[in-house]
Order: C-alpha cells, then structure tokens, then sequence
C-alpha cells in the first residue's frame, strides 16, 4: 500500500525561532483512521541538521487484542524501536532499535519518524514524541 500521510498533516512540531532544543508529536487515533498491518505510516517530520535524542510511544487507549509497531525512518524502518505495544494503556515505550541504543541519530537531510504495525489496528490510540537539537548551520 502507498504511503500513508494522513497523521503527519497532523503533526506538532514545537521549535521556537532561534532555540536549538525542540520536539514534534503526533496523536495517532486508529479508531478514527485504521492502519493496515505492515504500513508504512510518516508520523512525525524532522527537520534537516537535527539530532533527534529519543522518540517515545505512550499508549492511551488499548487495541484490545495483541498489537506493536516498528518505529524507525526512511534508512531502518525499527531503528527508533523494534517492538513498541499499543495494546496496554498507559505504556510509555522509550525504544530498543539501533538508534535509541547508539542514543540518537543526526539527521542531515529532512525525513519523517514512521509507524509500521505488525496487525491491523482500529480502536488503538498512542502519542509518538520526538526530542530533538537543531544543529547549528556549518557554514
């Protein structure tokens, strides 16, 4: 199935002119906008020249039966976090992937933190964070 870009028109992304610390979040309500198993879904959009520190998943609401998601971008699609569970409310999940153990990642170019669930999901909702450092232009 094609990209779906459907959560990161919702995207918040929370940069103040001048400031080098920011983060971007993404309220993903599968009741209202189901996920097919195995999607490639953009979340969150990362700016380019950013060190992205962690990205966080905290669940809300439950699927109701067994469902994780990868959380990773265009280069691993789970290098934020291999197995993130969406069916436990209240599950805050920091990530296990390559780069939330290498405690974070440089974006040079722009790119997006993506969700990929592992089953279909229509009753789940979850936050996804990300924490970031603009870097400052090498010019």
């Amino acid at each position: 199935m094609a990209i779906d870009s459907y959560f990161l028109k919702h995207c918040r992304t929370n940069l103040q002119v001048g400031a080098v610390e920011g983060n971007c979040l993404c309220y993903v309500d599968t009741s209202e906008h189901n996920l097919a198993s195995g999607d490639t879904c953009p979340v969150l959009y990362i700016p380019e020249n950013c060190f992205v520190r962690r990205v966080t998943v905290i669940n809300v609401t439950a699927e109701g039966a067994t469902a994780t998601l990868k959380v990773g971008d265009g280069s691993d699609d789970d290098g934020w976090d291999t197995n993130a569970n969406v069916n436990s409310a209240g599950t805050i999940t920091i990530g296990d992937g390559a780069y939330a153990s290498a405690n974070g990642k440089i974006y040079a170019s722009a790119d997006t933190i993506d969700i990929i669930p592992s089953t279909d999901l229509d009753n789940a909702t979850f936050w996804v964070i990300a924490e970031f450092f603009k870097l400052p232009d090498n010019d």
